[in-house]
């Protein structure tokens, strides 16, 4: 099963539309220029090989995870087995230094009084409010190993995720680490581990469906906020690891390939060492939203690295902006990453709303694939609802008509 989190852009409702007008492609591998969560990789498989890219670390996980692994996560019982004690050893040193944020912490949540509830998480340990943590982060950034583990405890706690949850994040993380380095799984199994962890904060943190910002308890929200703090990280991530597996078989992930790079970036490597897929489908950036805000969080976890904090998000400083999110650039990169499909030699299929960042967006693009592949196959019309998560429409979807271009 696909992990289960939410993500803007996805293309689930219509990945299965997609698939056919990639079934009219001469055979071979796909390229899914921006594969996000892999809907249309997953709609394609198994009948071709797919390579997935994505800018984003958690994307590009995802996609090696379930399109690239040698190997099925561990089985969950054997998980909880395995990571137990490390998990206990990380957390025991965690809440005997909380100690006291813990117990307000539960006082208040029992207590279901708003005011209470939102002076415990203006107090909740805090590297951007707080000058010592903030101390205690930078060293931790040049030894991010050290145990206990703390990222999440002294980051995200009174945000995102209550206390005890962010200590529970931290002493899963910390438990697959140990269990990696003392061979009790490999690298591919820790992924799994790692993702599953993933879908694990995902289901438990105070979100409106992405992390951009989190949620503030309110008389509307009162009841979700105190449910969602009161769910166990431990629980949802050994639900997690059940449910989840690789795509397809052994043999055919074997010849499947993943990539973190810039979409065009990408497409010039494969050009110089004359590699080319079969069709590439791109599915760029359409909105202002830049996607690496609503998904810092995952990037974070994955890469464990005590990142400095920006803002009342928490964010990342080194999050990932897209020109196809720019109204002043969006037009030209377009242009080139039509212009190096054209160069590889690879069938296109491009999908771009009517009403995008890039105006009179159906003119423009047939005009480019007009321009560097001599004609367009197709254009079809697809209405769908766009799954924003309350982006830039202040809506967590939207009705969309979307358009895939076919080149000639």
């Amino acid at each position: 099963m696909p992990l289960q989190v939410s993500y803007m852009g996805t293309k689930r409702s219509i990945a299965s539309h997609v698939a056919e007008v990639i079934a009219d492609a001469p055979s071979g591998p796909l390229l899914d220029l921006f594969s996000g969560i892999c809907a249309v990789g997953s709609s394609v498989s198994p009948s071709r090989q797919v390579w997935c890219n994505d800018i984003q670390v958690f994307a590009s996980t995802v996609a090696s995870a379930f399109f690239t692994s040698p190997t099925l996560p561990i089985h969950f019982d054997d998980a909880a087995d395995a990571a137990r004690k490390h998990f206990l050893k990380n957390s025991r040193i965690l809440e005997k230094r909380f100690a006291s944020a813990l117990r307000a912490e539960e006082t208040a949540l029992r207590s279901g009084d708003i005011e209470r509830i939102r002076l415990l998480e203006s107090l909740m340990p805090n590297v951007a409010a707080d000058k010592s943590l903030e101390h205690e982060r930078a060293a931790l950034s040049e030894n991010f190993r050290e145990a206990p583990y703390r990222l999440f405890s002294i980051t995200f706690s009174g945000g995102y995720l209550g206390l005890r949850q962010s200590i529970q994040v931290d002493s899963i993380r910390y438990a697959a680490d140990l269990l990696l380095a003392t061979g009790r799984c490999d690298l591919h199994q820790h992924r799994w581990l790692c993702l599953a962890l993933c879908q694990a904060v995902n289901k438990v943190a105070t979100i409106t469906g992405h992390f951009a910002q989190y949620m503030r308890v309110k008389e509307k929200t009162q009841r979700r906020f105190v449910a969602q703090r009161s769910r166990s990280v431990w629980g949802e991530w050994l639900r997690a690891i059940s449910e989840i597996a690789p795509i397809g078989t052994r043999a055919w992930r074997s010849r499947n390939r993943a990539f973190k790079k810039d979409a065009v970036d990408l497409l010039r490597f494969l050009y110089e060492r004359g590699e080319r897929p079969a069709v590439i489908y791109a599915d760029p950036p359409y909105t202002g939203d830049h996607y690496s805000r609503y998904y810092h969080l995952y990037e974070t976890l994955l890469l464990y690295d005590y990142p400095r904090s920006e803002a009342t998000g928490r964010y990342r400083p080194d999050r990932f902006s897209s020109p196809y999110s720019k109204k002043t650039e969006v037009e030209v990169a377009i242009d080139q990453l039509i212009a190096y499909c054209a160069k590889i030699g690879s069938r296109l299929v491009l999908s771009y709303p009517e009403h995008g960042l890039l105006a009179n967006s159906q003119d423009v693009i047939t005009s480019f694939i007009q321009k560097y592949f001599g004609r367009v196959g197709s254009v079809t019309r697809l209405d769908h609802f766009h799954s924003s998560l309350g982006g830039s429409k202040g809506q967590q979807k939207y009705r969309v008509r979307e358009l895939i271009f076919t080149s000639g």
